[in-house]
């Protein structure tokens, strides 16, 4: 039945994204499958730890104080007036998947396909990894204000990357964004320098990375550590992996900001925010340098998941007949499907138990 709904669920928002409306019925759906996917997933390490964190969550509070508080506090609160595990999980998922509802419409993107990208890879890991889904609305939001640049968009942003900090600490790194350049900047020239000044960090962590320990130790306790063992499966292919992944983001958003700024019907909204998530997937290359110190950190690439999504589901509207445009969401879907269930995971560790230790299904 598990395998029966999600399936479904994949269909239907790849239909759905072949035409230009949404499809409230779809969604819908969509949103129960992956509650009942999630929220129902019983077995494994990770969920018996969340689940050891939210029994022992009154020590947790007092423990980490501060640190993470928006995850760790409304775990207490809500197990103080009797939820359980579970029903604390499906509350805050289901909040968590109403805010990514929201930015996602504002974004303008053709949210079906959005699903049909995300549903084929991140989709498993959000789900066993839950902490680190909760602060993503928070990024998607994020990614909006970067876009609009209202008066004080640098205040609203910086306070709403730390919103998604006190969630899972990793997402500090988001701050980066800050230094976007304008949305007319020259992408070329853009391209060069953030291109050989991550190339030249990159060398240097890797002729460096055994001197390189205290970094590890640090960004290592922001992270979960009981939950590393998905990211210790690649040793042999190392960085190069998020290094293909990162290079096929910049190219398909790149071709679809290309291909729009020559048309006459582009609204300048959608060019716009196409041009705003290319400049971040350029910034996030200073993020590969960390996957040298410790693969797990290629997440940082994977959060960003849902923003090129977005990207791609804008130029759907209008490249749709593009086959080259075609070919490159193709390619880029199954290299995350490749990386997850094959590179950097394996598929007996992220997909089985999401399917078969299902408590309502």
């Amino acid at each position: 039945m598990t395998y029966v709904l999600y399936f479904m669920a994949l269909g239907s928002n790849f239909f759905a994204s072949l035409r230009n409306r949404r499809s409230k019925l779809v969604l819908g759906f969509s949103a129960l499958v992956i509650l009942l996917l999630w929220v129902g997933y019983a077995d494994g390490p990770d969920i018996l730890n969340y689940q050891l964190h939210f029994d022992l969550i009154g020590e947790r509070v007092a423990l980490h104080g501060w640190s993470q508080i928006l995850f760790n506090r409304p775990m207490y609160y809500l197990k103080s007036i009797g939820f359980s595990f579970y029903q604390y999980r499906f509350s805050v998922t289901l909040m968590a998947l109403m805010l990514i509802y929201v930015c996602l419409v504002k974004l303008r993107t053709n949210i079906h396909l959005v699903l049909c990208g995300y549903l084929s890879s991140a989709f498993f890991l959000e789900g066993i990894q839950f902490r680190n889904f909760l602060a993503i609305p928070f990024l998607l939001f994020g990614v909006l204000l970067l876009i609009r640049r209202n008066p004080g968009w640098r205040i609203w942003y910086i306070l709403t990357i730390l919103i998604a900090a006190f969630i899972h600490n990793t997402f500090v790194v988001y701050l980066i964004f800050l230094f976007l350049p304008a949305p007319h900047s020259s992408i070329r020239k853009i391209i060069w320098v953030y291109g050989l000044l991550a190339l030249g960090l990159t060398i240097f962590f890797f002729m460096f990375r055994n001197h390189l320990n205290v970094i590890t130790n640090v960004l290592m306790a922001y992270d979960e550590r009981r939950t590393l063992q998905f990211s210790h499966y690649v040793t042999k292919w190392g960085t190069f992996v998020p290094v293909i992944l990162q290079g096929m983001a910049i190219y398909t958003v790149r071709f679809i900001r290309l291909k729009l700024s020559k048309r006459h019907n582009i609204s300048q909204q959608d060019l716009q925010t196409i041009q705003t998530i290319l400049g971040i997937d350029l910034l996030a290359c200073f993020f590969l340098p960390l996957c040298i110190l410790q693969i797990t950190f290629y997440r940082l690439i994977r959060n960003l998941l849902l923003v090129n999504w977005a990207a791609i589901g804008i130029g759907s509207y209008y490249l749709r007949k593009n086959l080259i445009f075609n070919l490159l969401v193709i390619a880029y879907m199954t290299a995350w499907m490749i990386a997850e269930f094959r590179l950097m995971n394996t598929f007996e560790a992220i997909v089985q138990p999401l399917f078969s230790s299902n408590l309502y299904l």
